[in-house]
């Protein structure tokens, strides 16, 4: 849905209040430049992208992937020929989250960054030559790094949640449970006390 909807002829000050307002809530530097055809259409995908990351939805432009993220899953989406050709397939791939026990981040700097989902029982391979290679890696470029940073945060998130265990429930807590069946006449005398007994035991 583009910003500038039903305006056939925007204003140079008006262009310039969209560009200013974008790089107020955007993490990343944007080249804006061209055209004001061109210069809208970027502001438009701009503000796009930024909404589809509050929805867990990223998209790596350099490599042609897209990562979604659910409660439950990491889904990768490669697109294009050249991940066809170095992966050997195309189309989704979806990683429980809670079988990855590590994420490997490697900032670009004169050459490209990745970000790698290292799971159970897997080899991983090392460096920006095997993450070409690997199916669990992300190729990015430094305009990209701030959604690689994101997916990170998001996937910890989502395994730190799942480390949460419900507090143990303590014998004590157990007994005042039945004492209060007890009470209420739920249960006999010799059935709290044959469950307390346990529970003292146990």
């Amino acid at each position: 849905m583009s910003l500038f909807k039903n305006k056939k002829n925007i204003s140079k000050d008006e262009l310039k209040q969209r560009k200013k307002e974008l790089e107020e809530v955007n993490t990343r530097k944007v080249r804006i430049k061209g055209n004001r055809k061109k210069q809208e259409k970027l502001i438009d995908l701009e503000y796009e992208r930024l909404s589809k990351m509050k929805e867990n939805i990223f998209y790596f432009e350099a490599s042609k992937t897209e990562v979604s993220i659910d409660k439950e899953f990491v889904r990768i989406v490669r697109k294009g020929i050249s991940n066809k050709l170095t992966l050997g397939s195309s189309g989704e791939k979806a990683i429980l989250i809670s079988s990855i026990t590590s994420i490997q981040l490697k900032k670009p700097k004169l050459s490209a960054g990745y970000i790698q989902f290292n799971l159970a029982g897997n080899f991983n391979s090392q460096g920006v030559l095997g993450a070409t290679q690997d199916e669990n890696s992300i190729l990015f470029v430094v305009d990209e790094m701030d959604i690689a940073l994101k997916i990170q945060s998001v996937i910890e998130q989502r395994l730190t949640e799942k480390q949460k265990t419900p507090e143990q429930i303590s014998a004590t807590d157990e007994i005042r449970k039945y004492k209060e069946l007890l009470n209420d006449g739920i249960i006999t005398e010799v059935e709290f006390e044959k469950k307390k007994n346990s529970l003292l035991n146990s």
